[in-house]
């Protein structure tokens, strides 16, 4: 979601990226330094490898430079509904650092796979009697929350197994 966002703010696929050691000096609290689930750097890399790769530290520094309450507000759009506290929240955020539910995350990886549209989650498609005539009947309905362009980037990038060997190796 947050390279969606990125995407949004003039990143590209190609864009070079550092994953490099960094430490975030946040007034009153703790330093913070991402690290990879690897504890490997892998020097300069394209937004496409950091992301293919679940590259931890790009994904803060983007963050970093997008700011947190932007990507909260991005988030919102796209079907994140658990992030209401803006104070709660730092550059963990795109790491995992927030509750979210799995309902959120179908409706707002469901923008990327339809392309940008926002289709809400219904719990059901009729309702009814026992008789079966039709009391209730949801009617779907989508919202354009991104341009398609970037929802079809995002895609693309997932699902390239070659960006994706560094880490999770071929087939995956």
């Amino acid at each position: 979601i947050m390279y969606s966002l990125a995407l949004q703010k003039g990143y590209t696929a190609a864009s070079i990226l550092d994953d490099s050691p960094v430490v975030f000096n946040i007034a009153g609290s703790e330093s913070y330094r991402p690290v990879n689930y690897d504890n490997k750097f892998h020097g300069k890399v394209p937004l496409r490898y950091a992301l293919a790769n679940s590259y931890n530290i790009p994904a803060v520094r983007a963050l970093n430079n997008i700011g947190v309450n932007n990507f909260i507000d991005f988030a919102a759009k796209m079907g994140i509904s658990t992030w209401t506290d803006k104070s709660r929240y730092g550059l963990s955020l795109t790491l995992g650092g927030g509750e979210v539910t799995m309902v959120d995350m179908a409706e707002a990886f469901g923008v990327l796979a339809n392309l940008g549209y926002k289709i809400p989650i219904n719990y059901f498609q009729e309702i009814k009697n026992n008789n079966c005539n039709v009391l209730r009947e949801m009617m779907p309905f989508k919202i354009k929350e991104i341009d398609p362009a970037i929802a079809y980037i995002i895609s693309d990038i997932l699902s390239d197994n070659f960006a994706r060997i560094s880490a999770f190796e071929t087939g995956s």
